[in-house]
């Protein structure tokens, strides 16, 4: 993310939240939400059936998931 952030002029010191006025961003739809939060530090929650999206997160930067139907790993019980 920071890689992407940085071709926009992004720096360590940018922040999405460097106004005084604290703001919220809520976006829903197709069963997620995504809550970016301004408390002290930003944090993001996510709701909703997440597979999919921890495997977003956990790709690379600028790397798009594999095409569906993604099924879920299951380990085998010893």
């Amino acid at each position: 993310m920071r890689e992407e952030a940085a071709k926009y002029g992004a720096t360590t010191e940018s922040s999405l939240f460097n106004e005084s006025a604290k703001r919220d961003y809520d976006v829903q739809g197709n069963g997620y939400e995504f809550r970016l939060l301004q408390i002290k530090f930003a944090t993001l929650n996510i709701t909703g059936d997440c597979f999919l999206l921890q495997k977003v997160l956990d790709l690379p930067a600028g790397q798009l998931p594999p095409e569906p139907p993604i099924w879920p790993t299951t380990s085998t019980p010893h």
